[in-house]
């Protein structure tokens, strides 16, 4: 896992360009905690984390073509 502390980097490398691509965060317990659209041409973004507590988090970006999964570990 990816280790953190202010907020999630996300870097976007998805296969083709896609309009608009679906961010969700679960925490361990498997619950929506984050969920919003991106626009896929921004190639990195960075979400701060203000509220959540240290732990493992789950980032699934889903798009018309599939899905990508990313681990990140969380620390305050």
């Amino acid at each position: 896992p990816n280790q953190i502390i202010k907020g999630f980097p996300i870097q976007l490398h998805l296969p083709i360009q896609e309009e608009n691509v679906s961010i969700q965060l679960f925490n361990n317990a498997g619950q929506v905690v984050f969920n919003d659209f991106i626009q896929a041409d921004q190639p990195e973004l960075e979400w701060l984390t203000p509220n959540l507590p240290s732990g493992m988090y789950i980032l699934q970006l889903t798009y018309n073509n599939g899905l990508q999964y990313n681990e990140r570990l969380l620390l305050r």
